[in-house]
């Protein structure tokens, strides 16, 4: 059976992934990539749906470890179901005007929505990252934003997503938006409405499903982590870009190739 062409570092098929909360150290397995939470373990770490009635989340994590490609996925299921949700992204935004406007086309329908009804409406905004190399004051502008709505009475359905690469993180940041978001959970004993969790790399059965995708069949795939558990780089496949890179290398020239690229450039595994 004739593998398939490995024409991209991308993958078709979502994978569930796991998140910790800021602060929390996650459980790893022994080849050193997260493991689910059980009946035998009670990892910090769990699926998004988690933290979905909290008002605020903050998205964390390195470059290339999937927060975009989550962060779209998560919208578009919002949409599906037939949920109000707005997607924009900091690199859209010129850095000078109200940051509302990032919205373009969409500001009335959102401002409606805020307005009416009681069902959220969810705000998905990529990359505060980037917004921080067009101006420092960034997340001031963030905060002038929400103080516009929350004036306007046009702020009681907003959910706020918010990500950001984690060392562009600042935890001061956490408690300015505590002031606009309160907990609404009868059941829950947090006070704050705003949770910044981490994006964690790859778990182990989620590397296979994405290897399978791009290698074809079961026997491939087991080759594959055979091969890496041998030269004891089963860890650099929990990042999903990386996990692109070994797969294509592998296909087209055998495991060995990725020691001896990494050994000609050392920046290959750096982001």
């Amino acid at each position: 059976m004739a593998m398939p062409q490995i024409s991209s570092f991308q993958f078709d098929t979502h994978a569930e992934r796991l998140f910790v909360e800021l602060g929390r150290e996650e459980f790893r397995s022994q080849n050193g990539l997260p493991i689910e939470s059980n009946d035998w373990n009670g990892a910090p770490q769990q699926h998004w749906s988690v933290w979905n009635d909290v008002p605020c989340h903050i998205l964390l994590g390195e470059p290339g470890i999937g927060k975009t490609r989550e962060f779209e996925y998560q919208y578009q299921i919002l949409k599906k179901n037939g949920h109000k949700a707005f997607f924009s992204r900091w690199q859209d935004w010129n850095g000078k005007e109200d940051l509302l406007e990032i919205l373009n086309d969409e500001r009335a329908s959102f401002e409606e929505d805020l307005s009416y009804g009681n069902q959220p409406a969810w705000w998905f905004i990529d990359s505060l990252d980037e917004g921080r190399i067009k101006t420092s004051e960034a997340f001031d502008f963030l905060l002038e934003a929400l103080k516009s709505l929350h004036k306007s009475e046009k702020f009681a359905n907003l959910k706020l997503r918010l990500s950001c690469r984690s060392r562009d993180w600042r935890p001061t940041e956490q408690e300015k938006l505590s002031r606009f978001f309160s907990f609404q959970g009868e059941s829950d004993s947090r006070k704050s409405g705003v949770v910044a969790v981490t994006l964690l790399p790859l778990t182990e059965n989620v590397v296979r499903l994405l290897a399978l995708e791009k290698l074809g069949n079961d026997q491939a795939v087991n080759n594959f982590i055979q091969a890496m558990t041998h030269r004891h780089i089963i860890p650099l496949s929990g990042q999903p870009l990386l996990l692109g890179m070994m797969l294509s290398l592998f296909h087209e020239n055998g495991l060995f190739a990725i020691l001896e690229k990494r050994r000609q450039s050392q920046f290959v595994f750096i982001f």
